[in-house]
């Protein structure tokens, strides 16, 4: 059963209320002397003033509404018609209430409006329990993701450190062997990298994902990262880089930004046909860096690209080509960390264009 707190200085009319009340609710009526008190330690679902009792506890009631948050505590405000003292009410006196009511009214029309406010107040006790619940779960999921991966990571060192140490042993073994080499360790970089994406994804749903800015030669960065990927790349695909600005000394998250452009880089390629190109382009414009990721792939479904950055989402078009449709997802929360902004622009059977905008500092 709800309660519901009378703070009246007018001792009869609250009096009159509390009887009324007292035969739908839990009906706590405290005299003046002891209004502060109750007001601040008592449990209630709703607090029913008259005009003088909430200009003196104007203050413990907005102390007890913080303790409250994020949990809705409704205030009811009842006036006589008419009130001279009303009109003396000051903004801020208003801003603490939720409800007004005049009487002598009606009580068909008094327990109406209460229970709308007891109502809003459930409605706000079961959002905030789910919400808890949420969060309980997202740090099962973190812990989990960060268990697994660690496992997994520390099993793919094992099986790195065994391949190099049978690679020795067969530096003039056939080409069969080399291609197997080469199929180990392009299996194991897919796996470690899908590892550091599932990290990365733990740590942002218990939002844990540390974001340490510090000064940066994004030029030196981004050559590093399409040097890399070309090289890297079953096709030998070409990988441009022009760069437009002295981006050699910007405040940014290094780690961050690597593997968001890393991830953009790759999906360029991986999404491209087999003589494709990949432009990228580095810029200053508007005391802000641009990054520019083209690719003459297969394109983005317009019907996609609203939900492209949603982990596991991929797009309707992709067949047969591997991926977890986690790395868009990554590369949005290491942009959003840097205040930054991330587009698209992508036609079917033309390719498809991610611009990162990001601020200098």
């Amino acid at each position: 059963m709800s309660q519901i707190l009378l703070l009246f200085d007018q001792q009869e009319n609250g009096r009159l209320l509390a009887q009324w009340l007292s035969q739908f609710y839990l009906v706590l009526s405290p005299p003046c002397e002891q209004q502060v008190q109750a007001l601040a330690e008592e449990p209630f679902d709703l607090a029913v003033f008259d005009g003088t009792a909430l200009l003196r506890l104007l203050e413990p009631l907005q102390v007890r509404r913080q303790v409250a948050e994020p949990i809705f505590l409704p205030c009811l405000l009842v006036t006589p018609q008419p009130d001279p003292e009303r009109e003396n009410l000051s903004p801020s006196l208003w801003k603490n209430m939720d409800e007004e009511i005049t009487i002598p009214c009606s009580q068909a029309i008094l327990q109406r409006r209460i229970e709308m406010l007891l109502r809003a107040r459930r409605l706000s006790v079961e959002l905030n329990e789910a919400n808890i619940q949420l969060q309980k779960a997202n740090k099962l999921q973190s812990q989990f993701v960060n268990l697994v991966s660690h496992e997994f990571r520390n099993s793919l060192h094992a099986i790195s450190g065994f391949v190099q140490m049978l690679e020795l042993q067969y530096t003039q073994s056939s080409e069969t062997v080399q291609k197997i080499f080469k199929r180990l360790y392009n299996a194991i970089q897919k796996s470690d990298k899908l590892t550091a994406d599932l990290l990365i994804l733990g740590r942002t749903g218990a939002n844990r994902l540390e974001f340490k800015p510090e000064q940066l030669n994004l030029e030196l960065l981004c050559r590093s990262i399409t040097e890399t990927a070309q090289a890297n790349d079953s096709f030998q695909r070409q990988v441009d880089l022009a760069i437009n600005g002295d981006c050699s000394a910007v405040v940014m998250d290094g780690a961050l930004i690597e593997h968001a452009l890393t991830n953009l880089v790759s999906n360029a390629l991986k999404y491209s046909l087999p003589d494709g190109v990949v432009r990228v382009t580095l810029k200053i414009q508007n005391q802000r860096v641009v990054i520019n990721v083209q690719d003459t792939g297969i394109g983005i479904p317009a019907e996609d690209q609203a939900q492209l950055f949603q982990s596991f989402h991929r797009a309707s078009n992709v067949g047969q080509i591997p991926g977890t449709g986690l790395g868009l997802a990554i590369v949005q929360q290491c942009v959003s960390l840097h205040r930054g902004q991330i587009f698209v622009d992508s036609q079917v059977g033309r390719g498809t264009t991610f611009t990162v905008q990001l601020p200098l500092t």
